[in-house]
């Protein structure tokens, strides 16, 4: 007997949707990054590596980071966290 295998077919549309979403949410963490340079390197290894995994680690991490609440430009950085996650929830949901 063979097994039933079930295949992820991707569009074009899904590869672009896809695509969109991974650059929108390394852009808006790159700000951030600027401004804490200890974080450039695991923000270099997710560009090239990157999972949705990694970077709500990397989130996490920078988050918890008491120099990041001191940071002049904290609350548009927050925001971007939020608008992360929301970035997320829309790539997951559209697989």
């Amino acid at each position: 007997m063979i097994a039933e295998t079930s295949f992820i077919t991707l569009t074009p549309e899904k590869i672009i949707k896809i695509n969109l979403f991974k650059s929108e949410a390394i852009d808006r963490l790159d700000s951030i990054v600027c401004d804490l340079p200890k974080y450039k390197k695991k923000f270099d290894e997710l560009i090239v590596n990157f999972t949705v995994n990694d970077m709500l680690l990397l989130m996490r991490t920078i988050y918890r980071d008491p120099e990041f609440i001191c940071l002049r430009y904290y609350r548009l950085y927050n925001k971007y966290f939020y608008e992360i996650e929301h970035l997320i929830y829309k790539y997951i949901t559209c697989r």
